[in-house]
């Protein structure tokens, strides 16, 4: 989920004991625990982060060496290990977890797409999946997960990788290729069954951005391409899901894009950016909130060069590396992010966010119940302040 962008089945027998609810059941309560800020600590050594990217409740980071290191909730074998021993209590349910960040065992690294649930990278020598795969988000044709990483065939020479609630995406040269759940005609193939299969579905595509059950992708004419779940016209303003790539009417000059739980981000070529949909929490950045929001409106953040979204709220990153936040958890009026350095990226779970600084330092902020801040705390609680991730210990 831009980065976008998300079943017990099989982790188990992986040796993978899973304590917790179905992944279907919500944490919303987490969202309402106080804002508890704690200091950065600079001074603690973490290697050079390429990409972070966050799923659900977890994230994983790709060092400058290839190796990718996950953290967070680990309850379904999104974090890519069996040996997990940590346990993580939330509303009473006690979940594995790891408050600090775990190797992954894969060959080099070259990108990550993570979903609520699942965890998949691209490789040189092919894709890898790993976590939740009930619906077949990985697209190997099966329907059964691990807590390991498993080869994906249905996906040789993908470049980029997204996923979403419980379906992927993957670009490979300029096609797009999704499986998984599809009951809202998010995989694209004018249906509404699961795909378990990866699936083309787009041919001339630059850049995915996948929301929980909404796929988009930027074409060779920078115009922006959905499909899927438009319940709050977080496509278009006709209300009903799209089963097939439909193009965003009104917006041109499109270099990059985002989508959380019910709305859609765009940023422009003059580094404004757009959103619409549902705004309840103030998800649009536009100062107010309503239940529906058409045609986009204007982000109130300035010289833009790229969003991230997730569930209900979206962050973006300026072109001096500024990072500002706004909807759940941070209100309708967009909230700057005190980092220490400016940003080059950033990247948004359910909610918790995460940024790498121009050192090469990676830091999240947010909720952290699950450990998916990654500085080693998992208590109740929400800070606001980035917290280093030390990705070398």
């Amino acid at each position: 989920m831009f980065r976008a962008g998300l079943l017990i089945v099989g982790v188990a027998a992986c040796g993978f004991e899973v304590q917790g609810t179905s992944p279907d059941a919500s944490v919303d309560a987490a969202l309402d625990a106080p804002v508890v800020d704690t200091l950065i600590d600079a001074s603690a050594p973490t290697c050079v982060a390429l990409e972070v990217a966050a799923g659900g409740e977890h994230t994983c980071a790709r060092t400058e060496d290839g190796s990718v290191h996950c953290w967070g909730r680990g309850a379904y074998g999104e974090l890519g290990s069996t040996q997990l021993q940590h346990r993580c209590t939330v509303a009473g349910i006690s979940y594995y977890c790891s408050p600090t960040p775990v190797p992954v065992q894969l060959p080099e690294a070259s990108s990550l797409g993570l979903g609520s649930y699942h965890s998949c990278a691209t490789t040189a020598s092919g894709t890898y999946c790993w976590g939740a795969n009930l619906h077949g988000a990985y697209g190997d044709g099966t329907t059964a997960g691990q807590s390991t990483p498993r080869l994906i065939p249905e996906r040789t020479g993908a470049t980029r990788i997204e996923g979403g609630a419980y379906h992927t995406c993957s670009l490979a040269g300029s096609t797009v290729a999704c499986s998984g759940q599809n009951a809202a005609g998010e995989i694209g193939d004018n249906s509404q069954v699961a795909q378990p299969t990866s699936t083309p579905v787009m041919s001339d595509a630059v850049a995915l951005a996948l929301g929980e059950y909404t796929t988009c992708g930027i074409n060779t004419q920078q115009q922006l391409v959905c499909w899927g779940r438009n319940t709050q016209g977080q496509i278009d303003t006709g209300l009903r899901n799209k089963l097939t790539p439909y193009v965003i009417p009104g917006l041109a000059g499109v270099v990059h894009a985002a989508s959380g739980r019910d709305f859609t981000c765009a940023v422009l070529g003059d580094e404004t950016a757009r959103c619409w949909g549902s705004n309840a929490y103030g998800q649009l950045g536009n100062g107010t909130t309503s239940q529906f929001v058409q045609p986009p409106q204007a982000v109130q953040v300035p010289n833009l060069v790229a969003i991230s979204a997730e569930r209900y709220h979206a962050c973006a990153l300026t072109e001096a590396g500024g990072v500002h936040c706004f909807g759940e958890g941070y209100g309708a009026e967009p909230v700057a992010i005190a980092l220490p350095r400016p940003a080059r990226s950033i990247t948004s779970g359910s909610a918790h966010d995460c940024a790498i600084t121009e050192d090469g330092r990676a830091y999240c902020w947010g909720n952290q119940e699950f450990g998916q801040l990654g500085d080693g705390s998992d208590h109740p609680g929400r800070t606001l302040t980035p917290r280093l991730v030390p990705l070398c210990e």
